[in-house]
């Protein structure tokens, strides 16, 4: 018999909750694609770095997984909550009728344990056919074709999905034999005749906590984009405090100050059914202002987090394929002190020399010169003078500000042709009195154009040069660019020795660059293994494949969790929304009842119910939206510190995942609750 009235209530429950059923098979859905990742690799004609690309990113996005299942536990316990309290007529029915509260228990958890069932499967056969699309979007992630495409399976997958969520469902039948055993028979009795009390308090009070509201939030604004996203400090953290703070005093305020502003114009309030929406609306945001508050916060970790990732994804990856310009590049390394009147004629620059000396890559080059790999080599002098980007007399793009007493390092013109030569560019030439700018990465070439543009003359050795063009690829990664100049210009300075230098080669065969990489490895070890660490031959290096496959490691992750997290905060968000609607829905019925005996037709139920729904949908999502401006303000201040992007790109698929997915959940609110509200 309980069995029997388990699943009946089962039955009815996923009619009339359909956006709880939906978000649970979704979340198990999401979860298990996600977490199938590994799986799919095997389709692909991967190298070995980017399978071990893959499987670091799987090893992330396994720990991401435990705050996600974290997150989605929370979200299913609360709606839950909800359930029970809207049942709390008919649990009482069961005690008048000498149910014991063990068999009251023992329903929930067989209806708990049917539901679980049915999301699970429900959402693992989702999960399985999305892997499958997002194979495609793996491959594309990491440039590999998939001509050898077939069905995947991720049993690992499933199995993390059933015990994660497996683990969730136990809290919550947990929960709730804890919140039947506090039940009271008289309170479960009179639950649906229990009315929300709204509190209207005086209109003055509520103007002036919404002014302040508004207040303490332009000073969170205003504070964080000063401060910008990079520095943890007191200003950052006040930032968020007051943040918090203004959203929960700001809808706090909003439902008193909404009805008495709505109920001074007549013609609004007496309009159709809008006195009754006003006042349900405000009772609705005066009961779940904190609840309305958190998702307005967690809306703006949505947009900010799926804006951002896709920023970073595109700034990283430019930047790592800026530097592949060559095969190989060896950096010349701290190995010794020497003569300071040897280096530079500045004392900062002597000084700086003084402890941070270099070698010059002789032994290095011998090792080069005489190696059967590779095809040809050249060598790229760095020299100081005393230059920096504040000389330029250019501006600064914003956050770049502190380059200004950056030095920028010398080239001699020669030593780059050399390194075109290298890679079949186009060779430049110098008279005197001039000078090209050389943009090591992209993120520079911009401002580079601009000093070309102004005209910008600078003195090098005692010598004025003016500009005659830029020039955007990697000679060296070393500084975000350099002054190239007349070889003439090098002869005549006091430096006797560079600052840094960079040994650039190709290799005969790109198929040996493995064994290549084997005898660089040994070459070094030799040093290590005598512990003559200040004579090693080179500081670091770095090949054309590693920057590819970090570049594309670092797109693939950066893609992944603004995905993952984008979409389990969006739908969190929206759940929460759509299960408080659902409820005031079932809570409210007697009320659309009687207000359809009192002659209101059913158009007009449906239009004041579609108002209500979107009023309570909309007015989170405004906030939300205006806090994402502001924090997407800061987050471009601080990657304008990195890179010259425009983070605004990234809005428009933004704004279509949290339009699409927020739109769906409303609808689905909607038509669940009129369900409710006409069911006889």
């Amino acid at each position: 018999m309980l069995t029997k009235l388990a699943f009946k209530n089962v039955g009815k429950s996923i009619k009339d909750f359909t956006v709880y059923f939906f978000t649970l098979a979704f979340g198990v859905c999401v979860f298990y694609m996600f977490n199938s990742i590994y799986a799919q690799q095997a389709m692909f004609d991967m190298t070995e770095e980017k399978t071990q690309s893959v499987t670091a990113i799987c090893e992330v996005l396994s720990y991401v997984s435990v705050f996600v299942a974290v997150v989605l536990g929370f979200l299913i316990v609360y709606a839950n909550g909800f359930f029970i309290k809207r049942r709390k007529k008919e649990l009482g029915i069961y005690m008048t009728l000498g149910m014991g509260k063990g068999k009251i228990s023992f329903i929930l958890v067989l209806e708990t344990s049917v539901i679980a069932i049915a999301a699970l499967v429900v959402g693992i056969l989702g999960g399985i056919f999305l892997s499958q699309f997002m194979s495609v979007f793996t491959a594309k992630l990491f440039e590999v074709d998939m001509t050898s495409f077939q069905f995947v399976f991720s049993f690992d997958a499933m199995l993390k999905s059933i015990i994660y969520f497996g683990i969730v469902f136990l809290v919550v039948i947990l929960f709730n034999a804890i919140l039947i055993s506090r039940f009271k028979l008289i309170d479960l009795i009179y639950a649906g005749r229990k009315n929300q009390n709204l509190k209207i308090r005086n209109t003055k009070v509520n103007a002036i906590l919404c002014i302040l509201s508004l207040i303490i939030l332009g000073v969170a604004y205003y504070l964080i984009i000063d401060n910008g996203m990079l520095y943890i400090n007191e200003k950052f953290l006040t930032a968020i405090v007051l943040g918090i703070i203004g959203t929960v005093l700001f809808f706090f305020s909003l439902s008193g100050l909404l009805t008495v502003l709505i109920s001074r114009s007549k013609k609004l309030y007496y309009k159709n059914l809008n006195m009754f929406v006003v006042r349900q609306l405000g009772s609705n945001i005066n009961t779940n202002f904190i609840s309305i508050s958190v998702v307005s916060i967690v809306l703006l970790l949505t947009i900010g987090v799926f804006s951002s990732g896709y920023g970073l994804q595109t700034v990283f990856n430019d930047m790592l394929k800026s530097m592949a310009s060559f095969e190989y590049s060896f950096q010349s390394g701290i190995v010794y002190k020497g003569d300071k009147s040897d280096f530079i004629d500045t004392d900062d620059g002597a000084a700086m020399y003084e402890e941070y000396s270099q070698n010059d890559l002789a032994d290095l080059e011998k090792f080069i010169s005489k190696n059967e790999y590779v095809k040809d080599y050249a060598i790229c002098n760095q020299y100081y003078a005393d230059v920096t980007y504040a000389d330029f007399g250019v501006e600064l793009p914003e956050g770049f500000e502190m380059m200004n007493d950056q030095t920028v390092l010398i080239v001699s013109v020669s030593d780059f042709n050399k390194a075109m030569r290298l890679i079949g560019r186009e060779e430049i030439t110098l008279d005197d009195g001039q000078y090209a700018l050389l943009s090591n990465y992209s993120i520079i070439d911009s401002y580079f154009q601009s000093v070309q543009n102004a005209n910008s003359k600078i003195k090098v050795g005692g010598k004025t040069l003016s500009p005659v063009k830029w020039i955007n690829g990697a000679v060296t990664d070393v500084g975000a660019g350099n002054i190239i100049v007349p070889d003439s210009i090098i002869q005549e300075m006091k430096t006797t020795r560079p600052y840094y230098q960079i040994l650039n080669l190709s290799l005969k065969d790109e198929t040996k660059e493995k064994k290549f990489e084997q005898q660089v490895r040994e070459y070094k070890d030799k040093y290590s293994e005598d512990n003559n660490y200040e004579k090693e031959p080179f500081m670091t290096y770095y090949s054309k494949v590693e920057i590819y496959n970090s570049s594309v490691t670092t797109k693939a992750l950066l893609s992944f969790l603004a995905i993952y997290l984008g979409i389990v905060f969006m739908v969190t968000c929206a759940a929460i929304l759509a299960i408080q609607q659902l409820t005031q829905a079932s809570e409210n019925k007697s009320r659309y009842e009687l207000l359809a005996k009192l002659g209101a037709d059913k158009k007009m139920l449906n239009k004041a119910l579609f108002i209500q729904i979107l009023c309570y949908f909309i007015f989170p999502l405004l906030l939300g939206v205006l806090h994402s401006v502001f924090g997407l303000i800061a987050v471009q201040k601080t990657l304008s510190e990195i890179a010259f992007i425009d983070i605004g790109a990234t809005l428009l698929p933004t704004g279509l995942f949290v339009g699409v997915l927020y739109t769906a959940y409303f609808l689905l609110t909607y038509f669940s609750s009129k369900t409710i509200i006409h069911k006889k």
